[in-house]
């Protein structure tokens, strides 16, 4: 992701404006849409905003370019339980879990 898209988004939520990040942050995917980073930060804007079904989406595309990150799977368990898909969240914290080396959210989060 662009240093310069990183700023301004972290800015403009750091001053209070998360819709304005995510602006930023999706006018930078439009571009660049294989940058998993920009999705993620975009997920838990997303997230944070109460747009669940949205983060959970911008979750999933972020996966689909790092199958294998923990903290991407430990967030979209995050979002899957506030959904009340309790067994997709299970899941997502499992993949967490067994990331090498340990990812220790996961492993809590699994384990509640």
């Amino acid at each position: 992701m662009s240093d310069d898209a990183v700023e301004r988004a972290r800015a403009l939520a750091a001053g209070g404006d998360p819709r304005g990040a995510a602006r930023v942050l999706g006018e930078h995917l439009e571009s660049t849409p294989g940058d998993a980073f920009a999705h993620f930060q975009l997920a838990n804007l997303l997230l944070s905003a109460g747009e669940i079904d949205a983060a959970v989406a911008r979750f999933e595309r972020a996966l689909a370019i790092e199958p294998d990150n923990p903290v991407i799977h430990n967030d979209l368990g995050i979002a899957l339980e506030r959904l009340g898909c309790d067994e997709e969240a299970t899941a997502a914290y499992a993949h967490a879990a067994r990331a090498r080396p340990p990812y220790p959210p996961g492993q809590y989060n699994l384990a509640r």
